[in-house]
């Protein structure tokens, strides 16, 4: 067995007690009417939904040196810059958003193609945020995680803006929510 997975969580905590301020991207991206979503579907066909959806952002993400912080329920939290520094982390960040979205289209196929049947197609909200922020090791007991905090990189989507793709054209768009 190798023994760095047997090492980690005892060195982690020493490496993170070290703060540090570093310039990062913060990206929040989720379901748009996902209560409504989880009300007309089974449960296992919204695990399902959102399983794909969390593949398909992650995919665009990665490939654009995003580290996926959590997954907050449909919500993805993001951070572009951090762990590794990054001089063009907003452009990445932008790249991946307007991916997302453009691509939008593409993942409402593929849910109708394994037979998830939404009366409407999936839409996202996406939000980002830029800044200096301090990292370092938070919490206490048996938790701890390595978190940015700062009160100008903690922005997210505004609960009333999402983001689509016309189907005719793919060309991304903004409105409320309603």
């Amino acid at each position: 067995m190798p023994l760095l997975p047997l090492l980690l969580p005892l060195v982690l905590p020493l490496l993170t007690r070290t703060l540090f301020r570093s310039a990062i991207v913060v990206m929040f991206c989720d379901i748009c009417d996902s209560t409504a979503m989880s009300e007309e579907l089974d449960a296992e066909d919204v695990r399902e939904v959102v399983l794909i959806y969390q593949k398909f952002c992650g995919e665009i993400l990665n490939s654009l040196d995003g580290h996926i912080a959590q997954y907050l329920g449909d919500g993805i939290l993001t951070y572009f810059g951090f762990p590794e520094s990054d001089p063009d982390a907003a452009q990445h960040a932008v790249e991946a958003g307007l991916e997302i979205i453009a691509a939008l289209p593409k993942l409402n196929r593929e849910l109708e193609n394994k037979g998830l049947k939404l009366s409407k197609p999936l839409r996202i909200r996406l939000g980002m945020h830029s800044g200096t922020v301090v990292v370092g090791a938070m919490g206490g007991g048996n938790r701890t995680e390595t978190v940015s905090s700062s009160a100008s990189a903690s922005a997210s989507a505004s609960p009333s803006a999402f983001a689509s793709a016309s189907a005719a054209n793919g060309a991304p768009s903004t409105a409320g929510a309603g």
